[in-house]
């Protein structure tokens, strides 16, 4: 008798030794209710995938350390194109081969409708201003590839499960914290933290740049370290270990003496946490405002000399008068070019002094908003601000999620961001990538994983309509989402 393979499957089915395909389920869902506490235990292909992922989160953070790239010498460049590349594969290889959506979020098709006005801009000025479309745009591609392709890669790692958000959290948290031990130790003069010291460049005083290339970098790594070790305070009490590491970072900031961020850095991370502690416990919240200020007014007061840049004050202050200076070139720009701006600059974004591709402008703006405006004109900036509240909005949509560890990011991100924001006023932040890369590690790990996008509850109709538009472009292409 000839075998018939439906026959035999139709009777393993009946005697329910092979399960029913459930509706409206990814496979990738199905195989983790298939096991016995998903969120503790890993299989296969969910594993390799959040092994890649971080894979591409470390080599990220690796760009991030002056050191590392002066040590690849000329090939330090191949970096900026390798990660993104991996993380493409990556998203290809969980969507074709499990099946894993491709949840393109709506403030990344902003940005890249953002990057496509940029691309015109400079070609449109390009023939008047005289620069070749390679130094206008060569900076900008690398750093719009690495951010997005990193996001959408911890997205999907995160999708699969929240371990990834512990490992990390931890990776972040120890490139940050052997950053910030060089930083003091660089202000301390210490030895080996002081050959570390590769940067002085146009610092008017020694400041300590840690493993990065400028002390605001490191700043933000103080600050970012803050908040990874503090946010616990959400929904608990901190340990003792860990107010120790809140203060440390906070001393970071201080040594680096990029005033910014005390007030957009160590002011609003301390902030945040002082709430949520005195919410939490009124007595203990009052004691730990009063052992911050305390932490951060004691080194102040004991070697006011090594902080003496960062505690001067505005008064005819050279680095403020520089920036005001140089926000005198906007008003001629816009007269001449309202709409277009004067295009890409990487001087404007940059330094004259380092890129020296034209001489259209004079001085760096030092302010990401002002940037924008001069490069990109008024359709820039309006869709920029368009990008600003979809992010806000996206941040804002995950505050919905009950799941302690989602809720926990969310504040992460929400903070993070208003930070970004505040110290844009005095820099182009994004462009930096310790800021840049670390933003998008904490946008991309802080997304939903299914079991929680299958529990939220406010706004589902928005999110799945927004899932549906998004997913489109992709099934016209032929991947699945």
């Amino acid at each position: 008798m000839a075998h018939n393979p439906s026959r035999y499957t139709n009777a393993r089915r009946r005697e329910g030794k092979i399960a029913l395909p459930t509706a409206g389920i990814s496979a990738a869902q199905e195989a983790v209710l298939k096991i016995k506490n998903p969120e503790a235990r890993t299989f296969g292909y969910r594993k390799g995938l959040m092994v890649w992922a971080f894979v591409n989160a470390f080599l990220s953070l690796c760009q991030t350390v002056e050191i590392f790239r002066i040590a690849l010498s000329g090939f330090g460049w191949t970096l900026d194109y390798f990660v993104p590349l991996s993380c493409i594969l990556q998203i290809i290889a969980g969507n074709a081969l499990f099946r894993l959506p491709v949840r393109v979020p709506v403030v990344a098709v902003a940005i890249l409708i953002f990057y496509g006005w940029t691309v015109l801009d400079g070609l449109i000025i390009n023939k008047d201003i005289g620069r070749t479309l390679q130094a206008m745009m060569g900076w900008q591609t690398n750093f719009t590839l690495v951010y997005l392709t990193l996001a959408l890669s911890l997205d999907q790692a995160t999708y699969c499960g929240p371990e990834i958000r512990k490992w990390i959290r931890w990776l972040v948290l120890a490139f940050c914290f052997v950053s910030g031990l060089y930083a003091i130790g660089q202000v301390a003069g210490i030895g080996i933290a002081l050959k570390m010291q590769l940067y002085r460049g146009e610092m008017a005083v020694f400041r300590p740049v840690g493993l990065t290339d400028y002390p605001s970098q490191v700043a933000f790594q103080g600050f970012l370290g803050m908040m990874l070790v503090g946010s616990p305070i959400l929904k608990r009490n901190l340990k003792a270990w860990e107010y120790a590491f809140v203060f440390f970072f906070a001393l970071v900031i201080l040594c680096a003496q990029y005033r910014s961020m005390y007030y957009g850095g160590l002011a609003v991370a301390a902030i945040a946490m002082i709430v949520c502690q005195y919410r939490r416990d009124r007595n203990m919240g009052v004691l730990f405002a009063c052992v911050f200020a305390a932490c951060v007014a004691l080194p102040l007061l004991l070697f006011p000399q090594k902080f003496a840049y960062g505690l001067r004050t505005s008064k005819n202050d050279p680095a403020i008068q520089a920036r005001i200076d140089a926000a005198k070139q906007i008003g001629p720009i816009l007269s001449a070019r309202p709409l277009t701006g004067l295009g890409p600059d990487p001087n404007f974004i940059v330094s004259t002094r380092l890129m020296k591709i034209d001489h259209w402008s004079k001085h760096v703006l030092d302010n990401l908003y002002y940037t924008i405006l001069a490069c990109y004109g008024y359709i820039g900036i309006t869709i920029a601000c368009i990008v600003l509240i979809l992010l806000i909005g996206g941040i804002s949509l995950r505050w919905s999620d009950t799941a302690p560890d989602a809720r926990e990011w969310a504040f992460i991100g929400t903070v993070t961001i208003i930070s970004i924001l505040m110290f844009s006023l005095t820099g182009n932040s994004v462009v930096y990538r310790p800021v840049g890369m670390n933003l998008a590690l904490v946008l991309g790990v802080g997304a939903f994983t299914w079991r929680e996008e299958g529990m939220q509850t406010r706004l589902p109709g928005v999110v799945v309509a927004i899932r549906r538009v998004m997913s489109l472009p992709m099934r016209l292409l032929g991947i699945r989402t």
